[in-house]
């Protein structure tokens, strides 16, 4: 695991400057290019982490947060009404997350090859 992607994951987890939580928490704004990023940051997580290594304490309280935070704070109708993106596309944006946080606390990817994943990605950004 590189020290490089925990460090870019702590930074979406803690909800850092310009990270895709402060927009959607502070500024109530849902920005797909970071959202699409921070995925891929969970992802790779994911990813490089080996069976063998301990869950690290931080990293898990940020998969467990997003996994039900993210969709309890951006199912309201005034951030809804403030962002045009469809059901549709919300409702693929937390099955994505709760996919990404099953393979981190399971450690088992639903997606069987890469290109399954980037399938999931094209379907989201269909609804745009």
């Amino acid at each position: 695991m590189t020290n490089e992607l925990t460090e870019e994951l702590l930074y979406e987890f803690r909800g850092e400057e310009n990270s895709f939580l402060i927009t959607i928490r502070c500024d109530l704004e849902w920005s797909h290019n970071k959202f699409i990023k921070f995925l891929y940051t969970m992802k790779d997580y994911c990813k490089q982490k080996q069976s063998k290594d301990p869950l690290d304490k931080e990293i898990a309280q940020g998969f467990w947060f997003v996994t039900w935070f993210i969709k309890d704070w951006t199912s309201h109708q005034g951030f809804r009404k403030a962002n045009k993106f469809s059901d549709d596309y919300y409702t693929e944006s937390y099955e994505l997350i709760h996919d990404l946080s099953y393979w981190y606390f399971v450690e088992e990817s639903i997606y069987i090859e890469e290109k399954d994943f980037e399938e999931e990605i094209k379907i989201l950004e269909s609804y745009i």
